[in-house]
């Protein structure tokens, strides 16, 4: 199931960058909700709190915010892989 999370997430974080770039708001909110959701049904919930922080700023049509806060998913979502990858089979 957690490799299935991962799986899963990693394209809405590319999705989120790509939308940020072209300034495609409403394709990062998607992406964002979508994640977060994800997020939240394994229980990651600072990843969770990160991609709502973003979600929220594009529900704002506040892009800047977004950008802003866009660098620290990843860092959360690698360190989430790193935790599920350390755990015993």
């Amino acid at each position: 199931m957690l490799d299935l999370f991962l799986d899963s997430v990693r394209p809405y974080l590319d999705a989120i960058d790509v939308a940020l770039a072209a300034s495609a708001i409403k394709d990062g909110f998607n992406a964002a909700h979508a994640a977060k959701g994800s997020a939240l049904l394994i229980g990651a919930a600072p990843l969770a709190d990160a991609f709502a922080a973003v979600e929220d700023a594009l529900r704002d049509d506040n892009l800047a915010t977004a950008r802003e806060r866009a660098p620290s998913v990843r860092p959360l979502f690698a360190a989430l892989e790193s935790e599920i990858r350390a755990l015993p089979a």
